[in-house]
């Protein structure tokens, strides 16, 4: 009986004066955090987007070589018929070893910057997403 009539105390006094409610905070605003070298980071990251670009730009220079094998072709069939041709073809074959060679050696040069390129831009991604927000 005596919990009975505390319980019933203690539900009027809640019910009269209420549950305690959490206190009002004020607005406050966290300042942004300002990290050095961020900029430096924020270029770096757009000039290497730029030499990816370049890079990739490189390998469209020099045109697709199947050109140069079909006229090849033709000139080969042209020669019976005259005999000049034959220069014209030398001309031409030795046009397309250079054009093979030269690409080949850009598609070579570019590769390895773009792994150079790729391997900063992961570094700098890496250090970029440790950084707080």
């Amino acid at each position: 009986m005596k919990a009975i009539m505390l319980l019933a105390l203690i539900s009027g006094t809640v019910m009269a004066f209420g549950v305690p409610d959490v206190p009002d905070v004020p607005e406050t605003e966290i300042p942004d955090i300002d990290i050095p070298g961020m900029e430096l980071l924020d270029e770096v990251q757009v000039k290497l987007d730029g030499l990816v670009s370049e890079t990739d730009s490189l390998r469209t220079l020099i045109p697709d070589l199947a050109v140069l094998d079909e006229l090849s072709v033709k000139l080969e069939e042209l020669r019976d018929t005259d005999p000049e041709l034959e220069s014209l073809q030398a001309e031409v074959d030795a046009l397309r070893d250079e054009l093979a060679g030269a690409r080949e050696e850009i598609q070579a040069i570019s590769d390895n910057l773009d792994s150079e390129l790729e391997s900063v831009k992961a570094t700098v991604d890496q250090f970029t997403a440790g950084l707080p927000d």
